[in-house]
């Protein structure tokens, strides 16, 4: 039996902590984050490579965002802003 059942894979990692990104795998069991670092592929049931991507591990949830639903403001000290005003 694997440790994890999904690993993500390579992937450039930001994590919110402020600490500079890095490479690394993501180890994924019962639907949480297990472990951040470098994991052996032989440890999950499934792979998922994420090589040339940003993995924002637990970052941003979009489900729960209420931005997305909120009208963005227009500047005042833009000139175009202000003539496009409704």
């Amino acid at each position: 039996m694997a440790r994890y059942d999904r690993v993500v894979r390579g992937g450039m990692i930001v994590d919110g902590s402020r600490l500079p990104r890095f490479r690394g795998d993501i180890g994924i069991k019962d639907g949480r984050i297990a472990e951040i670092g470098h994991i052996a592929g032989s440890e999950a049931d499934e792979t998922i490579d994420a090589g040339g991507l940003i993995v924002a591990p637990g970052f941003v949830d979009p489900s729960s965002s209420t931005a997305s639903r909120r009208r963005p403001r227009r500047s005042t000290s833009c000139p175009t802003c202000r003539s496009r005003r409704s």
